[in-house]
C-alpha cells in the first residue's frame, strides 16, 4: 500500500512537471500598445522616409531584448531578428556595401518575456505589428534604431509587407486598416515578382 502511494505521488509530480514545462513554451497573453507612429499616404512617401528598403526572408534566429522601466518589470523591449537579403531596393545606410544573400540583424517592434513562476510567455507588440514569419518573403522599410544600434522596422506594421501570402496573421490583423491595405496593394503591384 505504501509503495502504491509513493508511486502515485511521484507520478503526479512528474506529470505536473511535464505539464509546466510544456505550458511554459506557449504564449498565453498578447498585449498591444497603441503608440503614435508615422503613417504614410503612399508607398513612395514611405520609401523616401526609410533609410533601407529590402526584400528579405527571415531565417528564424531571434533574440528578445527586454528591460524594466520606471519600476515596471518587462516594460519595454524589441526583438532582434536575422534576415537574409534577397533584393536591395534602397540603401542610404551606414552599412556600406550590403550583399545579396547576406544575413543581417534587424529590430522588430515586439518582444516576448517569460511570465516567471506562472507558466507561459507574454508577447508585447506595438499597434498592429505582427512578427515576421520564418521563410516568408517580405519587403521591409528600415530606419536606424538607436536602442539597439541596428536598423529596425520603420512605422510599425506599415514597415513590413508579406509578398508571398504566407503570413495570414499579418493580413488578418491589418484587414481593418484601410491605409495599410492601400499601401500593401501598392507594394504588391510594385515589387511582387
Amino acid at each position: 500500500m505504501k509503495r502504491i502511494t509513493v508511486i502515485s505521488i511521484i507520478s503526479v509530480i512528474i506529470l505536473s512537471a511535464i505539464w509546466y514545462v510544456s505550458a511554459d513554451y506557449h504564449i498565453e497573453t498578447v498585449v498591444k500598445y497603441q503608440p503614435f507612429y508615422k503613417s504614410f499616404n503612399t508607398i513612395e512617401e514611405a520609401i523616401a522616409d526609410a533609410e533601407i528598403v529590402l526584400e528579405v526572408v527571415p531565417n528564424g534566429d531571434r533574440e528578445y531584448v527586454v528591460w524594466d522601466q520606471f519600476g515596471y518589470p518587462n516594460a519595454n523591449g524589441y526583438t532582434v531578428t536575422n534576415v537574409h537579403v534577397q533584393k536591395i531596393i534602397k540603401d542610404s545606410s551606414s552599412y556600406g556595401d550590403m550583399n545579396l544573400q547576406e544575413s543581417i540583424p534587424i529590430t522588430e517592434p515586439y518582444y516576448l518575456y517569460d511570465n516567471g513562476i506562472a507558466p507561459g510567455k507574454t508577447m508585447k507588440t506595438y499597434a498592429n505589428y505582427t512578427p515576421l514569419k520564418n521563410g516568408g518573403k517580405y519587403i521591409i522599410l528600415l530606419k536606424w534604431d538607436p536602442r539597439a544600434d541596428l536598423y529596425g522596422i520603420s512605422s510599425l506594421h506599415e514597415g513590413k509587407y508579406n509578398l508571398d501570402h504566407t503570413d495570414s496573421e499579418e493580413d488578418e490583423v491589418n484587414s481593418t486598416s484601410p491605409n495599410y491595405l492601400k499601401l500593401k496593394r501598392e507594394i504588391l503591384n510594385t515589387f511582387q515578382t
